[in-house]
């Protein structure tokens, strides 16, 4: 049921969106004025206009196209009233499936999740030219907008975010923020000090999360959240896509080591840079996967190539058994019919004439010449047969 909230907008408590368990809900809402829907972010009674004031209002300005449009901040003194953000509805991209949490059951393809970050990437580019740091970079904070049968990633929620500009003591640390993204600077253990610009927190949440879209597996794993925080504090081993997929680390390791490093000081400087190492890192590996391709190719026509030259040669070859095969059986007929023929001219002849012992002589000679013939064709086929040059 729409019920009325400020004096330009009305919100559906039954179509609740999302929530971040503590300090707000968001809901279906539309405009009064206009019919349009929006999305209420409305902030939880024991939070007040501060966290709107400071944080929220950061991202008011804010016109990217991969950053949540923010249509209107309403803020009150009277604690009373309710504070609420409205924005604009991005519909589920398939059911019951609206953030990229919902996409990381299973491994996403290297091309999706380079899709996928670089489009944040370009968000926090935008963000950080404006002198705001996001500080809550996550998979349930970024949205999929459908353009043209593509998902358009959005970032949304600046609750967290500060002025790149501002300082608050030594450091920026925060005891804030999602633990399994979480820089080791945001944690309030953090003892590193903070000559550092503040983007590296947002570039390691941004590593941790395209690690996780292609091996499967949070960075870094724990049940609680100290555990998670020992992971980020441990110095010596870093995640490592080796552990999931041999190829992939082999890819992308060198890239995450450099962003996801312990301290700020060691991790790329801007995300651009960030997007850039890992698109020519995958760049790379496919020229040199399209060069082991055009290798293999033309080793197999070579190869294709051999075996044609075999067939024509073994066709020759067998055209040449067969002329020589028919000059022998020609022969073989010849001798045959002398054979035959002296056979029977010896019939008619007085025994022990000189003329039945030569050509009984002539006999024996013809028929083992005639049988000599078949020998030979039959020796010529059979070297042919195994492959011999001898035909």
């Amino acid at each position: 049921m729409l019920k009325p909230i400020g004096t330009e907008y009305k919100i559906d408590s039954d179509k609740k969106l999302g929530d971040d368990g503590k300090t707000s809900n968001v809901y279906e809402g539309v405009i009064i004025k206009t019919g349009e829907q929006v999305a209420i972010k409305v902030l939880s009674s024991d939070q007040h206009d501060d966290i709107f004031t400071r944080k929220e209002n950061n991202a008011l300005d804010l016109d990217h196209e991969n950053i949540i449009k923010i249509l209107d901040v309403h803020i009150s003194k009277d604690i009373t009233i309710k504070n609420f953000i409205v924005m604009e509805l991005i519909p589920e991209f398939a059911p019951g499936k609206r953030t990229l949490r919902h996409l990381l059951d299973n491994p996403l393809s290297v091309d999706e999740a380079l899709s996928i970050v670089e489009g944040i990437g370009q968000a926090l580019n935008y963000t950080h030219s404006k002198d705001i740091l996001h500080r809550d970079i996550k998979p349930s904070n970024i949205l999929f907008k459908i353009q043209n049968n593509k998902k358009i990633p959005i970032l949304i929620d600046f609750g967290l975010s500060k002025k790149l500009s501002e300082k608050s003591g030594s450091t920026t640390t925060s005891t804030h923020g999602t633990s399994q993204y979480k820089a080791p600077e945001q944690w309030a253990e953090w003892k590193g000090g903070s000559e550092f610009s503040g983007q590296e927190m947002d570039i390691y949440a941004l590593a941790a999360i395209f690690f996780e879209m292609v091996a499967g597996q949070p960075a870094f794993l724990g049940i609680t959240n100290g555990e998670i925080q020992q992971a980020h504090f441990n110095q010596v081993e870093r995640p490592t896509l080796f552990k999931y997929n041999y190829e992939l680390g082999k890819i992308f390791d060198h890239v995450l080591k450099k962003a996801l490093a312990f301290h700020p000081k060691n991790r790329y400087t801007d995300v651009t840079t960030f997007i850039t190492k890992l698109k020519e890192a995958y760049s790379s590996a496919n020229d040199k996967n399209l060069v082991l391709l055009k290798e293999n190719i033309t080793a197999l026509e070579h190869k294709n190539k051999i075996t044609e030259d075999g067939i024509k040669i073994y066709q020759q070859k067998i055209e040449l058994m067969q002329q020589k095969s028919i000059k022998f059986v020609k022969l073989w007929f010849i001798l045959f019919f002398i054979s035959w023929l002296s056979a029977m001219v010896i019939q008619f002849l007085p025994n022990n004439s000189q003329i039945s012992d030569i050509l009984y002589g002539f006999l024996i000679i013809f028929t083992l010449s005639s049988w000599g013939c078949v020998y030979l064709t039959y020796r010529k086929l059979i070297i042919l047969l195994l492959g011999g040059d001898n035909v």
